[in-house]
């Protein structure tokens, strides 16, 4: 598996062997581009040029996973490995629950580091995220550049839209609670239960969906949440026979 031609953003402030390790990764056949900050960071991303991140930091702290919060939903499509000197179980939980694809230690080779990148990148080509977005039935989603592009029309989206459209790709064929993306996108400034939420997916759903009142992409999941599919197959809509009170069926 080769990493040739692939794009990559190293992030590293450990202030030691940080210029070794970039041209290390350099020799994999990796264009890299080295920040020491996070600032920068924020800003090369924003120009949608990288297929990967990697992070080099030797204690993780919330400004790191803010920052890797903030690259997921920027763009879906990255894959962000980190690479850690020190490592505890609850670190790597709370770094994969900010959009990390990967944790690995400080002691793997450029070389291993290179191969886990193509293999997320693998598995991201796979799912159809590409660098030119990612196909949806006959729509075609890109959202570095925030826009839906179906029928030979184009649709702009808000940040607040295209935030909530990254999570639900990102975190596609599993049930997502309402209260779950209150938290991620709008960090728990709005009620679960009103009406804003609603309102975006809707949104989302009118754009989205070739018939946003029987939608095949972002399905709800009644008294749970939402749950994004990929496939975009039509859902049959089955009724329920009453339970009796001894749990039979009822004819």
């Amino acid at each position: 598996m080769q990493a040739e031609n692939t794009t990559v953003l190293l992030l590293d402030r450990t202030g030691s062997d940080n210029a070794v390790r970039a041209e290390s990764l350099m020799a994999e056949q990796m264009q890299i581009c080295f920040v020491s900050s996070i600032g920068p960071a924020v800003k090369h991303l924003a120009t949608g040029l990288y297929d990967a991140v990697v992070v080099h930091e030797r204690a993780v702290g919330e400004e790191l996973l803010r920052f890797c919060r903030r690259a997921r939903l920027r763009d879906p499509r990255l894959v962000i490995v980190s690479s850690l000197a020190r490592q505890r179980d609850c670190l790597e939980q709370e770094l994969f629950g900010c959009g990390v694809n990967d944790v690995i230690s400080d002691g793997f080779s450029p070389s291993a580091v290179a191969t886990r990148i193509a293999v997320r990148l693998a598995d991201r080509d796979r799912m159809g995220f590409k660098r030119n977005g990612m196909k949806l039935g006959n729509a075609t989603v890109d959202l570095v550049r925030r826009e839906i592009i179906r029928d030979d029309s184009r649709v702009l989206l808000t940040r607040r839209q295209a935030q909530l459209l990254a999570y639900f790709l990102t975190n596609a064929d599993r049930v997502i609670s309402r209260a779950e993306l209150v938290e991620n996108i709008w960090e728990n400034t709005i009620d679960p239960s009103g009406k804003n939420l609603d309102m975006y997916v809707a949104q989302l759903r009118k754009v989205l969906e070739p018939d946003p009142a029987n939608p095949v992409h972002l399905l709800t999941i009644w008294n749970m949440g939402y749950r994004f599919v990929l496939d975009g197959l039509t859902v049959r809509k089955t009724a329920c026979k009453p339970v009796s009170p001894d749990g039979e069926l009822s004819e």
